[in-house]
This record gives C-alpha cells, sequence and structure tokens, in this order.
C-alpha cells in the first residue's frame, strides 16, 4: 500500500497501515528538537542539537578557522588582534572587554604632537592640557609648556630671582631659586597619571635632596580655579620666612 512520508513527502510503500514515514532517519528528524543552523567557516547548513552550542558542521572547518584568523584593529587601544570563530561573522571593534569599557566611560579626541607632529587620541578630559603623543616626545620638546609659562609670568609677577630650565647632573629643573634651594616643578596631570612616572619623581626629589635642594611641585590642576601668583606664594612663603628673606 502507498503511503506519503511527513517529513520528505515522498511515496513509500509499506504493509502497516498507519505508516506516515518513509524510513528511521525520517522519523527521527521530523522529531528532533533542534534547529538548522549556518557553519561560521563554510557558510553550509548543518544541524544543531539544542544542548549543544555549535558553531562549524564539522572538526575541519573548526580547524580551519581556528588557524586561519582575520585581524582588526582596536578602536581603543589601535592594536591589531586576531578574530576567530564566530566572532568573522560579526562587527569587533574592541580587543577586549577592558578597552570596550573603557571607551564607554573615557571618550577619547584627536589632537597632534607639538614635538613630532604625529595625530594621536587623549581622553577628552585631557583636552586643554595633553600637547604630546607620547612621553619621549614630551622629554623631547624643548619649548615651554604652557604651565611653565603660567609659573613663569608668576615668577615674574612676585619678583622672585629663579633659572628656567636649570640643569642639575643627570636632571634638568624647571625652575631653580637659587636664593632658598628650591627646585620648582610644574607637573601636568596627564603624564603624571602614567604608572611608574611617580616612582621616577620621588627618585628624582631624593637625589636631590642629598645635595640641599627641596624640590615643590605644582599640578596644573590647582591652577583652575586659583590665582597662580597666590598659589606660588603659599607654596614659597615658608622657605623665604626660614631663610628671612620676607617678601
Amino acid at each position: 500500500m502507498l503511503h506519503l512520508c511527513l517529513y520528505c513527502n515522498m511515496r513509500f510503500r509499506s504493509r502497516n497501515l498507519d505508516s506516515k514515514y518513509c524510513s528511521t532517519r525520517c522519523y527521527r528528524l521530523d522529531f528532533r528538537k533542534g534547529e538548522e543552523s549556518v557553519c561560521v567557516h563554510c557558510g553550509s547548513a548543518f544541524y544543531r542539537a539544542p544542548s549543544r552550542l555549535q558553531q562549524y558542521c564539522s572538526r575541519v572547518c573548526h580547524d580551519a578557522a581556528r588557524h586561519n584568523p582575520i585581524y582588526h584593529i582596536c578602536a581603543y587601544c589601535d592594536i591589531q588582534y586576531p578574530v576567530t570563530g564566530k566572532k568573522k561573522a560579526q562587527v569587533s571593534h574592541f580587543c577586549s572587554a577592558r578597552c570596550k569599557y573603557a571607551a564607554k566611560i573615557r571618550p577619547y579626541i584627536e589632537k597632534i604632537c607639538d614635538q613630532c607632529g604625529k595625530t594621536y587620541r587623549t581622553p577628552q578630559r585631557f583636552a586643554d592640557v595633553a600637547r604630546f603623543c607620547s612621553y619621549s616626545c614630551f622629554h623631547l620638546f624643548r619649548g615651554e609648556t604652557s604651565l611653565e609659562r603660567t609659573i613663569r609670568i608668576a615668577l615674574d609677577a612676585l619678583s622672585i630671582n629663579y633659572q628656567q630650565e636649570y640643569p642639575i647632573n643627570a636632571y634638568c629643573i624647571d625652575f631653580f631659586l637659587p636664593d632658598i634651594a628650591v627646585a620648582l616643578e610644574c607637573d601636568g596631570t596627564f603624564w603624571h597619571e602614567i604608572p611608574g612616572v611617580g616612582d621616577k619623581d620621588r627618585r628624582r626629589d631624593a637625589e636631590l635632596k642629598k645635595q640641599g635642594i627641596t624640590t615643590i611641585r605644582i599640578r596644573d590642576s590647582e591652577l583652575i580655579k586659583h590665582d597662580p601668583a597666590s598659589i606660588v606664594l603659599n607654596k614659597l612663603l615658608p622657605f623665604f620666612r626660614q631663610m628671612h628673606l620676607l617678601l
């Protein structure tokens, strides 16, 4: 007797009057609970069981995808990173979850380095103070920073004797005040938040202290809401009083 298979719609003969499938394979395929999926490597369709997170149609495609990654550039740190597996078919912008999170809370803008002329990205909150693309460019720069210019104008207004960019051994002091043996350093918030810079500053201060020179540091964040001359005066006044050189 002829019957019509409920899965493949093919006619088949069977002596059983209740036969609904032409084979055991069609019977199992019709009752499976999985879904059709597409291989992320070759694009062919395959059946995936609901309990499996299968991305490839075969082991061959799996090995080929793992050993032949594609490369993207991270939108946050500009580092090239490999993309394998299912992520190949997706739009990827960041090399890690850390970069993705940092990009959301720290929006970046593009600026031009004052030393090498290279375009670089800096956090938006440092847009007004950032001038260099790297720490090496900061050291190679021979010009006067905006913070140093502000401190120089304040020292001139207070009629304080100073020597700018004064060399001492292997160091170069921003402002050396010979009357009170004080090294006045101008620290930008952007560069001095870099890990390791604070340790270098402390070692430098200790070496100058051995030579009888006290280091005073002024951050650019201190000058935002206060007058630069008053900030400089408040920091130097105890040393002038100690040397009996009252202003």
